[in-house]
Parts: structure tokens; C-alpha cells; sequence
């Protein structure tokens, strides 16, 4: 009797623990304006943050690269999408913010309100893991 209680013990727990669900957080790429990565600069936060256009074929790349990075990884990216309406005043912002910005893609982290690290590849398509290892360093050193 003792041999099948021990049993349905361990049948049970199975079910318990194999049902419980992931504790990863969900990754996102949220798309965000020049004012407010600038808001997020003066509250002093860290955050990922990538700077793309619509027509850039690089920029198509990393878009695709996010996509299968947010399948595996968890985190929050902010996408400023250039094109969108930028005004001189938001251009004159983005040089104070990454003063090394000439070219899309731009992918960076902002540590405690200022560019700390720029991430550089030379296939966008490909890089997905250097990306996640990239990131994790910078999240590391932001902590």
C-alpha cells in the first residue's frame, strides 16, 4: 500500500510541476519617438535602443534579427524609425544622444541616460546570438 501511495505522490507532482508555466518575461520591440528615448535618458534609465528607416536594407535586417531574438530572449528593444516625421529639433537631440550616429542602423544601449555601447555587425541577418550576447553584457553592467 505504501509502494502505490509513493507512487500516486510522484504521478502527482508531475502534474503539478509539469504544468507550471515560464517565468520568462515576453521580449519586445516597441517602437518609440525621439522624445521619448530623451524622457527616458533624463529619468536615467537603461534601455536598448535601435535607430532605423523604413527603406534601409540594413535596417531590414535587424528588424528581421529582433524578430527571431524576441522568439528566444526576453527584454523590451525601443525602435525609433526615422522617417517617421523627424523635425530638426529631434535631429539636433539625436546628435546630443549618440553623438557617434551617422548611418542606419543604429543599435545602442543607454546606460543611466547616456550611449554606453554601440553594437556593429557586419551581417545583420546573422547575428542574432552576438545581439543576445551584446545585450546581456550591457544589462550585466547596467545592474
Amino acid at each position: 500500500m505504501k509502494l502505490v501511495y509513493r507512487w500516486m505522490i510522484i504521478v502527482c507532482m508531475l502534474f503539478v510541476c509539469g504544468c507550471a508555466g515560464s517565468s520568462r518575461q515576453q521580449a519586445a520591440v516597441e517602437p518609440a519617438s525621439v522624445q521619448k528615448i530623451q524622457q527616458m535618458t533624463e529619468e536615467q534609465r537603461s534601455f536598448a535602443v535601435v535607430l532605423t528607416q523604413s527603406m534601409c536594407s540594413s535596417c531590414r535586417d535587424v528588424r528581421s534579427m529582433l524578430s527571431a531574438w524576441k522568439e528566444k530572449h526576453s527584454g523590451i528593444i525601443y525602435m525609433v524609425t526615422l522617417d517617421e516625421a523627424v523635425t530638426d529639433r529631434e535631429k539636433e537631440l539625436l546628435q546630443q544622444l549618440f553623438p557617434d550616429f551617422y548611418a542606419t542602423p543604429g543599435v545602442y544601449y543607454m546606460r543611466k541616460g547616456a550611449a554606453s555601447s554601440r553594437f556593429w555587425s557586419s551581417d545583420y541577418k546573422t547575428c542574432e546570438d552576438d545581439f543576445a550576447a551584446w545585450l546581456q553584457l550591457q544589462e550585466k553592467q547596467a545592474s
